[in-house]
């Protein structure tokens, strides 16, 4: 058995059934689903602009 990172034991075909991604490619992937003209992260900006502007 092997033993994940948060304590998760896995048996060794388990383990190498699953192999990660290397970091370029998530974070290839990551940077492919960012779209910052989403309404919701623009209604987020917005709202932290507000925000910061009022507590200046």
């Amino acid at each position: 058995m092997v033993e994940h990172r948060h304590g998760r034991t896995r048996t060794p075909e388990q383990a190498g059934a699953a192999p990660s991604l290397p970091a370029a490619e998530r974070r290839a992937a990551a940077e492919a689903a960012w779209d910052p003209s989403q309404p919701a992260l623009r209604a987020v900006r917005n709202h932290l602009l507000a925000v910061m502007a009022a507590t200046r």
